[in-house]
């Protein structure tokens, strides 16, 4: 696959079932695995899928231009499993993750996504809307369904337009959701398939709120600029006021632990 050095696939197997079982003792949630090299490890999950908790699914989707990268691998994962997913088919939204990494804060992301309604979509986007960080969103199916995964036929590494870029234009056209940052930095453990970086998920809590204040100055720059001006005045007034209390915490936060 174009721009993946992580190829070892004894090592990514291994990767993917401690990510598994880590999703399935941290979190209550029910959990859909997909992926798109008929690699079957279903039988040593097998009390979780008898449950529910659980779907395992796999087909053979390998057969696209690899030279277009692994970002039209990953559309066609996320096509395939609406599709396909019993889970899925009663779900407002999804919490997407990438399926190899540990994200070790994932019940704080999770608490926090019950602060919303279902009407928003979650993400690290920048402020020109150009690129969204994808190892972890928080999106309603249906936006995903509508506006993200159309825009597969566009996604190809060799023009520079990734799966990240796609989900960045299709945030900034939609009109539907409300967008909120992920108020917490992702805390990821596990290394990069594209250049076998590993994530750094030792932030003090200081950095953290230093990187949230950043998350959160990009985020309301974008929504000031696009996402708002799409709704009623009322609602941008008190998305504005909710933004500022929020970056106003932080920052007492931050000073209160500096001192």
């Amino acid at each position: 696959m174009a721009n993946t050095l992580h190829t070892d696939c004894r090592q990514r197997m291994e990767e993917y079932k401690k990510a598994l079982c880590f999703y399935l003792q941290k979190t209550k949630l029910p959990i859909v695995f997909c992926e798109n090299t008929l690699c079957d490890m279903s039988g040593e999950f097998s009390s979780y899928i008898a449950s529910g908790r659980l779907e395992y699914l796999t087909f053979d989707g390998n057969h696209y231009d690899k030279r277009r990268g692994k970002g039209v691998g990953e559309i066609e994962i996320l096509e395939y499993a609406f599709l396909h997913s019993k889970l899925l088919q009663d779900g407002t939204h999804v919490i997407k993750i990438t399926g190899r990494l540990k994200v070790l804060n994932i019940r704080m992301l999770i608490a926090v996504r019950k602060m919303f309604g279902d009407n928003c979509i979650q993400l690290r986007i920048n402020k020109d809307g150009t690129f969204v960080h994808s190892q972890i969103f928080i999106a309603p199916v249906l936006f995903l369904k509508k506006y993200f995964i159309p825009l597969k036929e566009y996604v190809d590494d060799r023009d520079y337009i990734y799966f990240e870029h796609m989900l960045g234009k299709a945030v900034k056209e939609q009109n539907e959701y409300d967008l909120f940052p992920l108020f917490d930095i992702p805390l990821i453990r596990g290394i990069s398939g594209t250049n076998t970086q590993a994530y750094q998920s030792n932030l003090s809590v200081y950095e953290r709120l230093q990187c949230v204040r950043w998350v959160l100055a990009d985020n309301l720059y974008f929504n000031k600029k696009y996402a708002l001006k799409k709704r009623p005045f009322v609602n941008q007034f008190l998305v504005k006021i909710y933004w500022t209390i929020i970056i106003f915490c932080v920052l007492v936060c931050q000073l209160i632990i500096r001192k």
